[in-house]
């Protein structure tokens, strides 16, 4: 978890973050069915929903990790946010999800299945947003 949040922090430019004991023992506890990709891609979105320099696991997995008690105040889970952030943080979170697929779209191993959307719709949205696969 420690090497994805390095490794994620700097291909996205972010500034460095740490996972703090809590959310190391949550990570822990957890039972993984989607094996070591399953945490890069928890990873990767919870640098993208994070702002500053606190990882907020709980947002990429709401379901499973709770809030850390160790966050400082004034770092509100329940935040409001304008349609201007919605629509940045959905189109981070597909390119974070095309990123960790190496730009695969479709098939067993795509950004849609990653998603849980149809490779279309994924298309679509790709195109609406201006998201095109970066030259290497």
């Amino acid at each position: 978890a420690t090497h994805f949040l390095e490794t994620t922090c700097h291909d996205f430019g972010r500034s460095p973050m740490r996972l703090t004991r809590s959310q190391a023992d949550q990570i822990l506890a957890y039972d993984w069915p989607g094996n070591v990709r399953e945490l890069k891609n928890v990873i990767e979105r919870a640098v993208i929903l994070s702002k500053g320099s606190t990882l907020r696991l709980d947002r990429s997995m709401p379901q499973i990790i709770a809030p850390d008690p160790q966050l400082k105040t004034g770092e509100s889970a329940d935040r409001i946010l304008t349609e201007k952030e919605m629509k940045a943080l959905q189109k981070n979170n597909l390119i974070a999800a095309l990123h960790s697929c190496n730009w695969r779209v479709s098939g067993e191993n795509g950004a849609a299945a990653l998603l849980g959307v149809k490779p279309t719709t994924l298309t679509d949205r790709m195109k609406s947003m201006g998201i095109r696969k970066p030259p290497r």
